[in-house]
């Protein structure tokens, strides 16, 4: 998304070329080889420091082409499938990916009455969730009307035949979505370094490999700050954060990024889904053994006329060391009391003390968080 105009980018004092792409960083001459692509132009402009910004590319399935296949990352992609729907009218979609984005479209084309199909290459939905919490969500789309298929590869299309290892299925539309990743070919030809999840390896000052050349957004990747580890989890928060420190930095000043702890929100018209930290599948892949708990309360008073249903799952080690949680229903944003815990270092008898606001229409009297935490601590040694 463009968010500002080009008048308002250049009243903030910033010299801005459109249709221009950099096509190679020099980073020892200070300098970056520059291709106007409507004049046809090369040119060579000169840095002090310089800032990468590349972003992250749509991953395609190769042998899935045609003109009723669709990927979504940029506005023009979303225009092209609202014409294609709005000129051809088709009843049958396919969407191909189970993730965030594969949940809201499968919403959306259900929601304008067409048949949805779902394929998801994992076992399971949503990747990002514990099992238990995907199920739930399967269900619900199951119960909407949608086909929800697990462990299924596709493998080519045939006009509006679409194939998988399983069979075949008839659709007008196909959307795939299953994933981004960073665009890096200009950085590895100037020998700046990448890490193992294949974004621009970058310090806390996001600070590459290469003097003076800096890195943010989502063609890098960051810490992980319950893992430890370096992760690839591309959000606009996490591109926001890491462009002001990077270009602080890179005008003298000393910011530092702690890192992320992977908190992602979505919402379809049936439930919305919220996670932080780690979950308990991600947790045994990195050896570190925890215990979970899950409730079902409210999200609001019981007699409020729009009080509706959430479940909240806490991950935790038996020292009572927050390591992760999962929402699902409405009011899932409190998964952001969970991501501040965790940045605070808080246990779960820390946080069983918190004085959260409450009145009738924002909350029950034991909030649901509230109530998970201290269910937790019933499994603390």
């Amino acid at each position: 998304l463009v968010a500002l105009s080009d008048e308002q980018i250049k009243k903030k004092g910033i010299e801005f070329h459109r249709y221009h792409r950099v096509i190679e960083i020099k980073p020892h001459r200070k300098q970056v080889v520059v291709r106007d692509t409507k004049e046809r132009e090369t040119r060579i402009e000169h840095f002090d420091r310089l800032v990468v910004a590349s972003g992250a590319e749509t991953v395609k399935i190769s042998n899935i082409q045609g003109e009723n296949i669709f990927y979504l990352r940029t506005l023009e992609d979303a225009q092209n499938l609202k014409d294609f729907i709005k000129h051809n009218s088709p009843r049958n979609a396919v969407v191909v990916g189970g993730g965030y984005i594969g949940m809201e479209m499968a919403d959306a084309f259900n929601t304008i009455g067409m048949n949805v199909t779902l394929i998801e290459k994992l076992p399971r939905i949503l990747p990002q969730f514990d099992r238990d919490m995907a199920e739930n969500a399967r269900k619900k789309l199951e119960e909407a009307g949608i086909t929800v298929r697990t462990g299924e590869t596709v493998q080519g299309i045939d006009g509006k035949i679409l194939y998988t290892d399983k069979g075949r299925i008839d659709f007008n539309l196909a959307l795939v979505s299953i994933g981004i990743k960073p665009r890096t070919e200009l950085v590895q030809s100037a020998r700046i370094e990448t890490g193992s999840t294949g974004g621009i390896k970058v310090d806390s000052r996001m600070k590459t490999n290469q003097f003076s050349v800096y890195g943010a957004g989502d063609c890098i990747q960051v810490k992980h700050i319950v893992s430890g580890r370096d992760v690839y989890i591309p959000l606009g928060t996490t591109a926001n954060k890491t462009g002001k420190v990077a270009g602080d930095n890179a005008a003298g000043g000393e910011l530092v990024f702690s890192g992320i702890s992977g908190t992602g929100i979505f919402r379809t018209r049936w439930f919305d889904m919220a996670v932080t930290g780690l979950t308990e599948t991600q947790a045994d892949l990195l050896g570190i053994k925890v215990k979970s708990v899950t409730i079902s309360s409210l999200n609001k008073a019981h007699y409020m006329p729009e009080s509706d249903k959430i479940v909240v799952k806490v991950v935790f080690k038996e020292n009572g060391e927050l390591v992760g949680a999962q929402l699902m229903g409405r009011g899932v944003e409190r998964v952001n009391i969970f991501a501040t815990a965790i940045k605070g270092k808080m246990n779960l008898m820390d946080m069983a003390g918190i004085d959260l606001a409450y009145s009738p229409p924002f909350a029950p009297v034991w909030d649901p968080v509230l109530i998970a935490v201290n269910q937790a601590l019933k499994e603390v040694k």
